[in-house]
């Protein structure tokens, strides 16, 4: 079992659902002039800085015709870029990854850390196809890692749950009396217990993963632990007043 950019344009097209952003994640090393990075890079739509609510400062980001056409462009967060390029604009510049030159277009606003202590600035974004055709494969075509989906509001969020879980039963084949491959889990409590680091009590958010019996990389699902510590989650953001879902498939 999988998920697949067929099950994220399949979820897009529920009522409740405002953006989906389907997402490919993996390590590689950047390299620019004699300087050399290691960082998360993340094959995913344009969709996603707007489920994430992540402005770019700088340059621009990529569109719907890049991941179309597979275009070799990246968007930068910004401990990459002090770490690559230090004071110099990178916007513009050509880099390596995985020794395949792309275009830096744009650099995103700062994140900082995410509830887990992770460096959420310390990751590159490219179209999800760039990822699955020329950087790290598939296992099986159009196979994506995670589905992050916003609802339209906070009104509608237990309708969208329900038409996604029905929607991924029909599409996984999942009969009546058989078990889901996939669960879903209110993220809103971890939200509340990390009030503190909160900006807005109003926090709406979901996690649908495949159940553990069905993981096959060691990839933790939702906000926090991981088996392993490289596999860095790309969604420990803090919870805003943002209402998303983050559906995960390994």
């Amino acid at each position: 079992p999988t998920l697949t950019l067929d099950d994220a344009q399949a979820i897009g097209e529920l009522t409740e659902i405002a953006s989906v952003a389907p997402n490919l994640p993996n390590n590689a090393q950047l390299i620019y002039a004699s300087n050399n990075w290691s960082t998360q890079v993340l094959g995913t739509t344009p969709a996603f800085f707007d489920v994430r609510e992540w402005p770019v400062v700088s340059g621009e980001a990529f569109k719907d015709s890049d991941v179309r056409s597979a275009t070799r462009v990246l968007l930068m967060g910004q401990t990459v870029v002090r770490n690559l390029f230090g004071d110099e604009n990178p916007v513009g510049k050509m880099v390596r990854v995985k020794n395949s030159p792309f275009l830096v277009l744009g650099i995103l606003a700062a994140k900082g850390q995410s509830l887990d202590g992770r460096d959420q600035d310390d990751t590159v974004y490219v179209p999800i196809t760039t990822a699955q055709r020329q950087l790290f494969g598939n296992q099986f075509p159009g196979m994506v890692r995670s589905i992050m989906v916003k609802a339209k509001s906070a009104e509608v969020m237990v309708k969208a749950e329900q038409g996604m879980i029905e929607l991924l039963k029909i599409r996984h084949r999942i009969h009546v009396g058989q078990e889901n491959d996939f669960s879903v889990r209110n993220l809103a409590s971890r939200c509340q217990h990390h009030g503190s680091h909160v900006n807005n009590a109003r926090c709406h958010c979901f996690s649908i993963a495949l159940s553990w019996r069905h993981w096959h990389h060691e990839y933790y699902v939702g906000f926090g632990h991981r088996k392993n510590p490289r596999n860095r989650h790309p969604y420990g953001d803090r919870c805003k007043n943002t209402r998303y879902f983050a559906a995960i498939s390994f």
